[in-house]
């Protein structure tokens, strides 16, 4: 009797709570991800806000340190990403992430009764660092526990940031990171408890895989700044990134998100800015859902190169427009077209140069320079960042709204000429082979 009921049945149905422990750690852990997108788009609602507000003056400049601070502690962020992650551990350093998001919002929240500019900016940067670290450390951390076979912004964000804190209590640490520091039996533990409980045994096998990935990491790791500028492949790999997060940055994203609402009320579009920014959230949401299945059926590359076109033409619309006010050219008809310009570019830009680069970034650096690289690259897309976001008030004061968008349409244009000549076609690929790829070789050179 007993030999019929404990043999298969048990694992089974042992297993199906795994699914739940192991979305329950994934879903805790991708809660700041809600706050840090408010904070990128916190400026677009809250810029013409603060022009009337009666409690403080911004002008347009101080407005661009409000919106640029963000991108310049992210690319702090992203460095100290990489320090916290290997030496205190993963689940400590979303922690941290946490807490800095949440400092953040407090600042922001305290600066009308501070009445104090100041307390913005300090909010802003703070903001910046836990947006920097989040990019880092939530893929890395949903990445190693999965399993191999399967308006009112500050009281939001602040919100989902205490119910994500109250939930670390439940999220276990990293296997991967335990086996690292030679914690094993910690790693079986948390591995146990991520499949569902289940027994030792039954997880020797993802154990025996994450035990052989640290000993192949521990035996490439010469990761320093010469093995990645010196190896042609490493070299190669930081061009293409690097050049991929300038092209991702100068298409005039984070200026979007940033000024959307200040944008659509200089158009004579009967939307309100305020409701035009929904709609544009709106649809960066539904692309973003529907991104996962058109890459597999279009790969990489050729997604970049249409992602590149339609951008370069809906930025060159919206500088159409632009254009047209600005020289007292009849508009009225054209209400409807920075909108359906915004979210064009807005769709493109969610099925290609928005999550594409970050996956072009994790599979071009081979797995002994992955960190430096992945940080270089990440650090040099953050301060692109700061510089286009910093300065676009400044280029749309000296030369008009339109000639920005008319250059950003322009670097659209060298992006898709840069994805398609210089960016390798990886679909279908193994690391080696792109590796491969990356020397100079033809990926089935070595086979036989």
């Amino acid at each position: 009797m007993l030999e019929k009921s404990i043999p298969i049945s048990i694992p089974e149905k042992v297993v199906k709570p795994g699914l739940v422990n192991l979305y329950f750690a994934a879903f805790a852990v991708t809660l700041p991800f809600f706050s840090v997108g408010c904070c990128l788009s916190w400026t677009s609602p809250t810029l013409p806000a603060l022009a009337d507000a009666g409690w403080i003056s911004v002008d347009d400049e101080q407005g661009s340190w409000i919106g640029s601070l963000l991108m310049l502690g992210a690319t702090l962020g992203a460095f100290l990403s990489g320090q916290l992650l290997d030496s205190v551990g993963r689940k400590r350093t979303l922690l941290v992430d946490v807490i800095l998001l949440i400092l953040s919002w407090a600042c922001l929240a305290m600066a009308r009764p501070l009445r104090s500019l100041y307390v913005i900016y300090l909010g802003r940067f703070i903001s910046g660092i836990g947006t920097g670290v989040a990019f880092a450390a939530i893929p890395l951390y949903v990445s190693e526990i999965s399993d191999f076979k399967l308006p009112g912004l500050i009281g939001v964000s602040s919100l989902m940031l205490f119910v994500s804190l109250v939930l670390f209590t439940r999220t276990p640490e990293s296997p991967h990171f335990l086996v690292c520091k030679g914690r094993t039996d910690e790693a079986i533990s948390e591995l146990c408890y991520l499949r569902g409980n289940v027994p030792p045994q039954l997880i020797d096998d993802e154990l025996k895989e994450i035990e052989m990935s640290m000993i192949v990491k521990r035996e490439n790791k010469s990761g320093s700044l010469s093995d990645l500028v010196l190896d042609k492949a490493n070299l190669r790999a930081l061009l293409v990134c690097c050049g991929l997060s300038f092209f991702q940055q100068f298409s005039g994203i984070n200026v979007m998100l940033a000024y959307a609402e200040p944008i659509f009320m200089k158009t004579s579009s009967s939307l309100s800015p305020a409701g035009s920014a929904v709609i544009i959230g709106t649809v960066q949401f539904l692309t973003a859902c529907c991104t996962p299945i058109v890459v597999n059926r279009f790969g990489f590359k050729r997604l970049l190169m249409g992602s590149a076109v339609v951008m370069s033409l809906a930025q060159g619309a919206l500088g159409l427009y632009f254009f047209r006010d600005v020289h007292d050219m009849d508009v009225s008809q054209l209400g409807w077209l920075p909108v359906s310009s915004a979210t064009l570019y807005i769709v493109s830009y969610c099925l290609g140069f928005g999550p594409l680069v970050w996956a072009v970034m994790g599979e071009m650096y081979s797995p002994s320079i992955k960190e430096i690289g992945t940080s270089t690259s990440t650090c040099f897309n953050w301060f692109l960042a700061f510089l286009i976001t910093k300065f676009f008030t400044n280029i749309s004061s000296f030369l008009g709204s339109y000639a920005a968008f008319w250059l950003f349409s322009c670097c659209c244009i060298f992006a898709f000429l840069f994805t398609f000549f210089v960016l390798p076609d990886t679909q279908g690929l193994s690391l080696k082979e792109i590796q491969d790829l990356l020397n100079g070789k033809k990926p089935n050179s070595n086979a036989t």
